[in-house]
């Protein structure tokens, strides 16, 4: 009887321990394009994916090789946006570039003219609080220091102490962390793509690849900030001449290759210019290569899956890159719902 009672209770115990937990996962797109005026389809899935944030592109900070001056480019443009229920996160693209002339003096003006332009342009179209901040970097070994300094004077500026500043992270920078850095945020987001060599003609996929994500993944449970997710939901053909890479093609489909007399299917991904001819309003040469690279449901989650079993964090936000009609003609509500619901359980 007692031997029973003890099995019963190890079981009990091994049953408790081996239970999954639930936690609370917000769905978010990002939202990339300059216009923010989302179309009949863009509505539609953020309705019935009940999408609760949307990371919104506000503008980028660029300094260009030849300007010792660093400005915003690429604004937001708002027309016929009605903010129904998202929270709107305002997200900056900051290159890595723009840290090399700037010096430390300059990093407080900046960070002033980066939140100062935030307000401006969110309460033109959205009056809420301003929850969130995200900055999007690569930053590097030589420009970690003025891009972190950078960060915490803008945290300075926040005019309320619930405001969140978050940033993205490569994958790289989790694994290798005591040498790329912490950035001072209070969350980070792991852009779980554009993990392979974009550039290297024996790469097969560079947006998402499981395998070499595999390993860089090893120290997840290591890094000291919680991190919320983005996963790939998106395409772009690389274009390749006399074996160098010139040119990426955005929202590029196998359809847009099927034409026989221009285009040679040479292997899996990869399509051979057998007639000069134009795509998408660039001129292609005969003898160029196009690597077609896609973001295939059945990978990204695969990946969800993965990432939801590292990540421990009692709340999660799940992004997918990026909310565009154009991309998302290749996914089903289902289809993008299950990536979602994988981080439920962990």
């Amino acid at each position: 009887m007692r031997i029973q009672t003890v099995s019963f209770l190890l079981i009990c115990l091994f049953s408790f321990a081996c239970a999954k937990k639930e936690r609370q996962v917000t769905p978010a797109f990002y939202h990339w394009q300059t216009q923010l005026q989302l179309s009949p389809l863009e509505t539609l899935y953020t309705d019935s994916l009940h999408i609760e944030k949307l990371y919104v592109k506000f503008f980028d900070v660029d300094q260009s090789d030849d300007s010792e001056k660093t400005k915003a480019v690429a604004q937001l443009q708002v027309s016929h946006f009605e903010n129904k229920h998202f929270e709107i996160i305002p997200t900056v693209f900051i290159t890595n570039r723009t840290f090399y002339k700037l010096e430390e003096s300059d990093l407080d003006k900046l960070a002033i003219q980066i939140y100062e332009k935030i307000k401006t342009l969110k309460s033109g179209f959205d009056k809420s609080p301003l929850t969130e901040i995200q900055i999007d970097c690569d930053w590097s070994l030589k420009t970690k220091s003025k891009y972190f300094t950078l960060l915490r004077l803008l945290r300075e500026q926040f005019e309320s102490k619930k405001t969140i500043l978050s940033a993205t992270i490569r994958l790289h920078q989790i694994k290798f962390f005591e040498k790329t850095g912490i950035p001072p945020i209070d969350r980070g987001m792991l852009m779980f793509y554009n993990m392979g060599e974009l550039s290297s003609p024996e790469t097969s996929n560079s947006i998402i690849d499981l395998k070499l994500a595999e390993l860089y993944l090893s120290r997840f449970s290591e890094y000291p900030i919680e991190l919320d997710i983005a996963l790939p939901i998106f395409s772009w053909g690389v274009l390749f001449r006399d074996n160098k890479m010139i040119k990426l093609v955005n929202n590029l489909e196998a359809s847009d290759l099927a034409d026989s007399s221009r285009f040679h299917k040479a292997f899996e991904n990869q399509y051979k210019v057998i007639k000069s001819t134009y795509l998408q309003g660039y001129y292609l040469y005969e003898g160029d290569l196009i690597r077609l690279e896609q973001s295939p449901i059945s990978v990204v989650q695969a990946a969800a899956k993965k990432l939801a079993a590292l990540n421990k964090a009692e709340q999660l936000t799940v992004s997918l890159y990026h909310l565009d009609t154009m991309t998302l003609k290749n996914y089903s509500y289902d289809q993008l719902q299950e990536v979602y619901d994988q981080f439920i359980e962990y």
